[in-house]
C-alpha cells in the first residue's frame, strides 16, 4: 500500500518485485552511519532559492566536502565504497527510472531499472545514481523511512533539485570552465563531445547543463 502510494503506476509485479528485493537485502548499518556522517558536515539547501539553484549548491557543497570540486567523478565508486550504498538493478515498468530506500533497519539502498528509456545508458545509469543520492543525502525525514521512486508522478520539487544535483555532480561547472579554459562560457562555441569524453556524460546531460549555467535566465528543468 505504501509503495501503490507512491507510485499509482507501479504494477503488482512491479511491488513484488520491490518487496522481494528490500526483504533479500540485508541489513546496512555502515552505509547508514557513512550517510548520515557525511551529510552532517553538509549545510542544509538554501531556503528561498528556486529548486534547481538548490540542486546546483549541494552539489557543489558534495564536490567540496570530497576535495574534487571540478574533476570527472566515479559516482559507482563514491556510492558503493565511499558511501556504502547498496546498488542493484531491477526490472519495473519503463516508466520508473529507479529509486532509493533508506530506514533504520536496512539502511540504504538504491536501485536503477535497466529498462527505462535514460536508465538503459551507461551514461543515463549515471544520472539515476547521482540523482538518486541528492534524495538519500538530502531528501530522508529526520528519523523517518525515505522510500523514493522516480519517475512522471514524482513530486517535481524534489525532482527539480535532485536533476540539477545529478547534473552539476557529474558535469560540475568549474570542471566546464577549466576544461575549456575559458570564462565566460558561449553555450554556441563549447566541444560538447569533449565535454561527454572528459566526465562521462551523455549529449542531453551536456547540452542542457551548459546551456542552463551559463544562460541561467533560460534555465529549463
Amino acid at each position: 500500500m505504501a509503495f501503490r502510494s507512491l507510485s499509482p503506476t507501479l504494477s503488482d509485479d512491479d511491488l513484488l518485485a520491490i518487496r522481494d528485493l528490500v526483504l533479500n537485502v540485508g541489513g546496512n548499518m555502515a552505509g547508514a552511519a557513512a550517510l548520515e556522517a557525511f551529510r552532517a558536515r553538509m549545510s542544509e539547501p538554501t531556503r528561498g532559492a528556486r529548486d534547481y539553484e538548490q540542486g546546483y549548491d549541494l552539489a557543489i557543497a558534495v564536490r567540496d566536502t570530497l576535495g574534487n570540486p571540478d574533476q570527472a567523478l566515479d559516482i559507482d565508486a563514491l556510492l558503493q565504497k565511499d558511501f556504502l550504498v547498496e546498488v542493484r538493478e531491477l526490472l519495473l515498468a519503463p516508466e520508473i527510472e529507479g529509486g532509493c530506500i533508506f530506514d533504520k533497519q536496512r539502511g540504504p539502498l538504491i536501485f536503477v531499472n535497466p529498462s527505462a528509456r535514460s536508465s538503459s545508458s551507461t551514461w543515463g545509469r549515471r544520472m539515476t545514481l547521482a540523482h538518486e543520492l541528492c534524495h538519500l543525502l538530502f531528501d530522508r525525514p529526520p528519523r523517518r523511512t525515505l522510500a523514493h521512486f522516480s519517475g512522471i508522478w514524482s513530486v517535481p520539487r524534489l525532482e527539480r533539485r535532485a536533476n540539477a544535483f545529478a547534473a552539476e555532480l557529474l558535469l560540475p561547472r568549474a570542471g566546464i570552465v577549466r576544461a575549456l579554459g575559458t570564462e565566460p562560457v558561449d553555450p554556441g562555441d563549447v566541444d560538447f563531445e569533449r565535454l561527454m569524453k572528459t566526465f562521462n556524460v551523455g549529449i542531453t546531460t551536456v547540452t542542457w547543463h551548459v546551456e542552463n549555467r551559463f544562460n541561467p535566465e533560460r534555465a529549463t528543468f
